[in-house]
């Protein structure tokens, strides 16, 4: 009685709750058991296809060249059905499926069905493997989008590279440029000054050599002052250091830096010895000088020749 009820449960799960389709058949191949599974997947109910020939409600079975897997079974041999091999056994349409036209994947198997007197028909169930075969297809798109986007990683670093690289080449030609542009610097400069000492110089001599009194000598001695201011880079010095320095200012510099007294800068600038000596306090507090001991004059001699 026990194992009665047990035949009985197994049967009412296999009929009612199986996550997996099964039917078999006799030796004739007609349907004498279709579970719950098939029936809600397929659309045919059990009294529909009970004891007719399966390979008559599923003629394609012929077409597809799967009837003989059904034959072999009734010969003792066991056939596995493989969605990449076949596809599918019945054409059913997947519930993984948002499109009801294409046939449910499926894997599964066809075997013997035996008793004791022998083979006494076929056994056949079904799985679907829509679901599965979806999400491979994720992964596997996953992994494309993956490999595409390491490969689109790559192509940038390589073009990076050869940014980098065009960079670097263009740096170096700068850096020819810029050596070209400080070589042309000291010709021109070179060029100033002899002609400064060549032509410029000789003249300036013969001048104080030419009887002038003591105020167009100073004059001349004002002159060649800036003269040497225009080929030594002192001003250019002060400048630049000093942004906030007045030509004014740089004038009473350089003058200063030649030993004058503030008379004699006055004199020889046409100014009055207060605004020399206005000149005077803004320089030393424009170069840090203001609550320094330190000689202005000193100073400014240490500034480049």
């Amino acid at each position: 009685m026990k194992n009665n009820a047990i035949f009985l449960a197994v049967d009412e799960w296999i009929d009612k709750r199986s996550p997996f389709g099964l039917f078999t058949t006799d030796t004739r191949l007609r349907v004498t058991r279709w579970n719950g599974w098939m029936e809600e997947r397929s659309g045919r109910s059990p009294v529909e296809v009970m004891g007719r020939p399966i390979l008559s409600i599923y003629p394609d079975l012929k077409n597809r060249k799967m009837a003989h897997y059904f034959q072999e079974a009734l010969d003792g041999r066991h056939a596995v059905i493989s969605e990449a091999l076949h596809g599918h056994l019945i054409p059913m349409a997947s519930g993984q499926n948002a499109d009801a036209r294409e046939p449910m994947a499926q894997s599964g198997g066809i075997s013997p069905l035996a008793s004791k007197k022998g083979i006494v028909g076929v056994i056949v169930y079904i799985v679907d493997v829509s679901g599965r075969i979806q999400r491979e297809k994720e992964l596997l798109d996953q992994l494309r989008g993956r490999r595409e986007a390491v490969a689109a990683l790559k192509n940038r670093e390589q073009e990076l590279l050869k940014q980098s690289k065009r960079l670097q080449e263009l740096n170096a030609a700068l850096n020819v440029m810029l050596e070209k542009r400080d070589e042309d610097r000291v010709q021109m400069e070179e060029k100033v000054l002899l002609n400064t000492r060549q032509l410029i110089e000789p003249l300036l001599k013969n001048l104080e050599g030419s009887g002038l009194d003591k105020h167009q000598s100073e004059y001349v001695d004002v002159l060649r002052t800036f003269l040497s201011e225009i080929i030594s880079p002192f001003s250019q010095t002060l400048s630049t250091r000093f942004l906030n320095l007045t030509p004014s200012e740089i004038r009473v510099a350089n003058l200063i830096k030649e030993g004058r007294t503030t008379k004699e800068v006055a004199k020889l600038l046409n100014a009055s010895p207060r605004a020399i000596a206005f000149h005077r306090q803004n320089l030393r507090k424009k170069l840090g000088l203001t609550d320094r001991r330190a000689n202005l004059a000193t100073y400014l001699l240490s500034f480049p020749k």
